[in-house]
């Protein structure tokens, strides 16, 4: 059986690329139970950065996990049903790992006792569904069974001294709910009262997400470790690329090959993988040439998978990311950047601010830069250079 090896989602194991500071300090995190804000834009590898941490995690330690995916929540309603299903998630882990050569009849028995004892508001259930158990801790999905099932989470995990691990992925979703600071502030106090129970944030939504945990009006102010998840290092994926060219053509990759592979993508996980994935369909080696016919494909497969989301960008805007992606990253204002835009400097920056609130672009050290290597690309076609 083949394997995916450069996989769009996910990816743990022998195909996962480094980041060993990372995983090692966001691991101290998780069992010391300091909550976490995960930094990072769209489809740059935080999943897969937390599954790995949590695999690394489960060799040596008592650990379980859940990932709360937030987008498409349309409701308050939709949001604490999706965490509380996470929760369920997490406990039934913990079920079938606990006393495996108990009779199931009797395991499940004892262990709605034992729901019932720790989730004292809620009306917990196990039962079989197609000869296997089925967790269910609640039957409404409000405040109040949000607060006891994370409680109730925490309590089982201290009774049986394990880690819980909840990874709770685009939650400015929250945010753009009516009853948001309701919500928060329930997440806070359970923040706050967990001893077994690490919870983890992130979100593609950068400026929603900083409202969200600096702002002081907002309840999880200072209550989350920031951390950066930046792309991974040339020297890193060299090694990492290497080891999978030998593995597939028992040559390393050509030199001028891989430094046009990180200069096109520039180091943009979701598009190395995505390069890679058609380079390695190749029998030999590719060459700097074989990087960039596979770069034209990998762009046009991505335009049409709707990735650069293009069709919620304005005339200015368009004209902002190509002139970014030519080249004018500092001083957007200044004369020969007005000139060659046709806009006017005000309309210039407020462009920028809404660019970087869409999260299209951002800025560094070294300017403004954009996201996407592969819209960068696109623009920069569309408009004929």
């Amino acid at each position: 059986m083949s394997t995916d090896i450069f996989p769009k989602v996910v990816i743990t194991g022998d195909y996962f690329c480094n980041r060993e500071n990372e995983r090692e300090e966001l691991g101290a995190y998780i069992l010391k139970g300091r909550h976490t804000w995960l930094q990072a834009h769209r489809r740059h590898g935080k999943t897969s950065l937390v599954a790995q941490c949590v695999e690394d995690l489960q060799h040596s330690h008592s650990l379980y996990y859940s990932r709360v995916f937030l987008s498409f929540s349309i409701d308050e309603a939709a949001c604490i049903r999706k965490i509380i299903k996470s929760i369920d998630s997490i406990i039934h882990a913990f079920f079938n790992a606990h006393e495996p050569e108990q009779p199931l009849g009797e395991k499940m028995i004892r262990f709605a006792s034992l729901l019932s004892e720790v989730f004292r508001k809620l009306q917990p259930t196990i039962s079989l569904q197609n000869n296997r158990p089925v967790i269910s801790t609640a039957k409404n999905f409000d405040i109040v069974a949000l607060e006891d099932a994370l409680a109730g989470l925490n309590a089982l995990a201290a009774k049986f001294d394990f880690r819980a691990v909840l990874f709770i992925d685009e939650f400015q979703e929250i945010a753009k709910l009516k009853e948001h600071l309701m919500l928060e502030s329930t997440i806070r106090e359970q923040v706050e009262d967990a001893t077994h129970l690490t919870f983890i944030f992130a979100g593609s939504e950068k400026t929603l997400m900083q409202q969200a945990f600096t702002n002081k009006k907002r309840p999880l102010y200072k209550h989350l470790q920031p951390f950066e998840v930046k792309r991974i290092s040339t020297p890193c994926y060299h090694k990492h690329l290497n080891k999978l060219a030998r593995d597939r053509w028992q040559h390393p990759m050509d030199e001028d090959a891989f430094e046009t592979l990180m200069f096109l993508t520039q180091r943009h996980p979701y598009y190395v993988n995505f390069l890679c994935d058609e380079l390695w369909k190749k029998e030999m080696p590719p060459t700097r040439h074989d990087v960039e016919e596979a770069w034209n494909v990998v762009v046009y497969k991505a335009k049409r998978e709707g990735a650069y989301q293009d069709s919620a960008l304005t005339l200015n805007e368009i004209r902002v990311i190509t002139g970014i992606a030519n080249g004018f990253t500092q001083n957007m204002t200044r004369k020969d950047v007005v000139r060659s835009l046709d806009m006017a400097a005000s309309s210039i920056q407020s462009t920028l601010k809404a660019l970087i609130e869409k999260g299209f672009i951002d800025e560094n050290e070294d300017g403004y830069y954009v996201i996407d290597p592969g819209l960068a690309t696109f623009a920069l076609r569309q408009a004929g250079n």
